[in-house]
């Protein structure tokens, strides 16, 4: 068990939990402007609920709380991307479980934010995924049409950062 967050940590995992799901989010430029704005703007929902889910005074609250209370620094925040995952190893093991699975969560609801092919190319994707449900033995989190709102380098992106935050359990 780690020791308690002092504030600066905090604000650090707060900046770095919102560049997780960002880095998802610019890891496919499909849609452009208009799928960023839909990320975002599902992004900041799903913070608020997040927020409001947590019990007060916890640190995941606090955290949640520090991302939505800086929404003006967000596009400051989203700066330099490339190093996240620096970032993140540097961190190391200050940056706490529950708090990497709030991160890997966020970036996963910014990729299935926006739908970004075709109708057809949707309809093969969600065919794949009920085939898949019935043959695999995993449990998959998404529905089929999450499953295929989320791009190829959507993917390729969460499985990474899943990686790097180590974590195990992760199926997309």
């Amino acid at each position: 068990m780690s020791l308690p967050l002092n504030p600066k940590e905090k604000k650090e995992l707060a900046r770095l939990i919102f560049r997780c799901a960002m880095w998802v989010s610019f890891s496919d430029e499909v849609g452009g402007n208009s799928s960023q704005s839909a990320e975002e703007r599902v992004l900041k929902r799903r913070l608020q609920t997040l927020y409001k889910s947590h019990r007060t005074g916890s640190d995941e609250r606090e955290i949640l709380g520090i991302i939505l209370g800086n929404s003006q620094y967000w596009k400051n925040w989203c700066e330099d991307l490339i190093n996240l995952t620096s970032e993140i190893k540097a961190f190391g093991d200050r940056f706490p479980k529950s708090l990497r699975l709030i991160a890997i969560g966020l970036a996963t609801d910014v990729a299935t934010a926006f739908e970004e092919r075709s109708f057809f190319s949707s309809l093969f994707i969600q065919i794949i995924f009920h085939l898949k449900k019935i043959f695999s033995r995993t449990a998959m989190k998404l529905s089929p049409e999450e499953q295929a709102s989320i791009s190829p380098s959507e993917k390729a992106a969460l499985k990474e950062l899943a990686l790097l935050l180590d974590i195990q359990d992760f199926h997309i």
